[in-house]
């Protein structure tokens, strides 16, 4: 038979008390697999330059997967070994608005309902930053409060560019512990191909220690996600299926 292609990857967290029925999470987008099975090698030697006999020691199974769907639950449960929950904070960055010309120089953003923190104003023609105070503000200057920002008389009909946050009751958040040194959350891992029939790969049990994000201009993130193979304790360290010899 022949593979073409990354085809499909699914991954689902070992049970534990917090999660006893983990749900299984698909790598979405899925842009490549790789997988690499190694041992350790001591070759015997006799008086020949050839070695007579092969030996294998210490094993050593790794994968890497890249999947531009960015999957919080997926990144949650397997590689934090903890939950997403409902609700999120979302950012409104880059806010169009002109300050009005009558008092009271005031502006209340798109999201002000949801208002979370505010992240800072700028002039829209020069990309000059204002300087945020509490009360009373001058040129140069404003003041925010529940999503309402507050100019000075002389920033009158300015332009600007207003960046913040808001909440949703949508979406995840994922809180990310700060754990102890202890054992790495498991979780199981199976890669599916359709192709010539099916070929399928059953890891059973897995650990991640590398989560990689790069963010670029102009490109799509794509996630790094990083794991190893271990021993399940049943002889069988993963399963091959093939549709055909």
């Amino acid at each position: 038979m022949n593979v073409f292609s990354s085809g499909f990857l699914a991954g689902r967290a070992a049970a534990t008390t917090a999660n006893p029925n983990p749900t299984p999470r698909v790598f979405g987008q899925l842009q490549d697999v790789s997988l690499q099975d190694t041992f350790t090698e001591k070759m015997l030697y006799g008086h020949g330059s050839a070695a007579l006999r092969s030996f294998r020691g210490q094993r050593k199974v790794e994968g890497k997967a890249k999947s531009a769907n960015i999957n919080g639950s997926l990144f949650a449960e397997l590689f934090h070994g903890t939950k997403a929950t409902t609700g999120s904070v979302l950012p409104a960055f880059g806010e169009a608005h002109t300050v009005p010309a009558v008092t009271t120089y005031t502006i209340t953003v798109n999201n002000s309902a949801e208002f979370a923190e505010d992240y800072g104003v700028s002039y829209a023609a020069t990309g000059a930053p204002l300087e945020l105070v509490t009360t009373a503000p001058t040129q140069g200057q404003y003041s925010v409060a529940a999503g309402v920002y507050t100019f000075a008389a002389a920033d009158a009909s300015a332009a600007v560019i207003i960046n913040y946050t808001y909440t949703s009751t949508t979406g995840l958040t994922v809180a990310v512990p700060t754990n102890p040194q202890q054992e790495a959350p498991y979780f199981e891992i199976f890669l599916a191909n359709p192709t010539d029939g099916g070929y399928g790969k059953r890891l059973y049990k897995c650990a991640s220690s590398k989560l990689n994000m790069d963010f670029k201009q102009g490109d799509i993130v794509i996630p790094e996600f990083d794991f190893s193979v271990l021993d399940p304790g049943t002889g069988v360290l993963y399963s091959d299926y093939f549709a055909a010899s």
